[in-house]
């Protein structure tokens, strides 16, 4: 099976064999491969920020170093020899415990993926710390995996609006300073698994916060970092709802019409709640609801109806009779594998002989069943 490595602007395009268990045959692969970087600096494709509320950004630095043998060739462990080589090293100092520096890939979107790379601890007298963030929304708001030397252990938790939110998975692990350590991160929607050095460090982790966002690397207040080559294994971005629309229609020939509605898949169900307590309900999950797959093209980012809205934010199920055509209408709420509606399934099934509303209810209801089930892992 071929999959594509992209050394971004770097380096042309090129294919490589092999795959990992779990992805498709149109999978990707990235490299940020830091031998071939053209700057020693901040480079193309990523920005330099920082999370929280004090301090300045963070000073990151390609540097010359001995680094183990890359990701793409070796087995994830760290008992590797090491060689002459190129990392990216944080290298600024602050004492102020709420500055985090982080540095971020700006050129993708990833939902599930496969994420491994090198990490060492340099130095730092408050802090060594050196982490990974993803399903990034923003400077402020993501998921982190990150290693602590003084703390002696691995945490996983969440960033909402640039601080650190409960609950904290942590695991206990020692971390010398300037010895290499290999971390990778896989996620199939709301499943998150961390492993260290090969080895799964942190139960099974489900959280439906973010369903996709960008990736990148941080540190905390005086922690002086570095990481080495970096791998991701990925899923190209589709239009999930598409898929799943064509899927329910290749099931169901009764089906005439079908669409279904959702919050665009930048936005987490999280993000729009809070923003409702924070302006007095002036805004809803519900109002942000789009058509996201439709057997009618034309209808694709219009805004829900009001009926699809009720469906959601009432969780329930709607039926009606259209005349022309002889139509049954049935709306479904879609659950994600939390309970929790996050879409709208509509379908218009034929009225005729055999064709009850108690008959095609219960189709459309096992339809909407049978996509969650295919589709539960969003």
């Amino acid at each position: 099976m071929l999959d594509k490595l992209i050394r971004f602007s770097w380096v042309p395009c090129a294919l490589i064999l092999g795959s990992w268990n779990g992805f498709t045959q149109n999978s990707e692969t990235l490299i940020w491969d830091w031998n071939v970087s053209e700057t020693n600096g901040v480079p193309d494709g990523f920005r330099n920020s920082r999370t929280g509320y004090e301090g300045k950004k963070g000073v990151w630095e390609i540097i010359e170093t001995d680094t183990p043998a890359p990701v793409f060739y070796q087995e994830i462990t760290s008992e590797l020899p090491l060689q002459k080589g190129r990392a990216i090293q944080q290298t600024s100092f602050s004492s102020q415990p709420n500055r985090f520096p982080i540095l971020l890939f700006e050129d993708k979107t990833f939902g599930d993926f496969k994420f491994v790379t090198r990490f060492q601890l340099n130095g730092g007298g408050f802090e060594q710390m050196a982490g990974v963030i993803f399903r990034v929304q923003d400077d402020q708001n993501y998921y982190i995996v990150r290693a602590s030397g003084p703390g002696s252990n691995l945490a996983f938790y969440r960033f909402i609006d640039g601080l650190p939110t409960e609950p904290v998975l942590t695991a206990e692990a020692e971390f010398e300073k300037n010895q290499w350590y290999t971390l990778s991160i896989e996620t199939l929607g709301p499943q998150i698994t961390v492993r260290l050095d090969g080895k799964k460090i942190l139960p099974l982790i489900t959280d439906t916060t973010f369903a996709q966002g960008k990736i990148g690397l941080w540190t905390k207040a005086d922690s002086i970092s570095s990481f080495a080559e970096t791998r991701i294994d990925f899923e190209p971005e589709v239009n999930r709802f598409e898929g799943a629309l064509q899927w329910a229609m290749d099931q169901n020939r009764k089906i005439k019409d079908a669409r279904i509605v959702a919050l665009p898949n930048t936005r987490s169900r999280y993000q729009v709640e809070q923003k409702q307590e924070d302006t007095d309900g002036e805004s809803s999950v519900s109002s942000l609801l789009k058509v996201m797959a439709s057997t009618r093209e034309e209808e694709i980012g219009q805004p829900a109806t009001e009926f699809e809205k009720r469906c959601l934010d009432e969780n329930t199920s709607f039926t009606a009779k259209k005349q022309k055509p002889r139509r049954w209408v049935f709306l479904a709420p879609l659950h994600d594998n939390n309970g929790e509606a996050f879409a709208v399934l509509r379908v218009e099934m034929k009225r005729g002989f055999g064709l009850s509303k108690s008959v095609s209810l219960a189709q459309a209801l096992g339809l909407a069943k049978e996509i969650e089930a295919k589709a539960g892992l969003w």
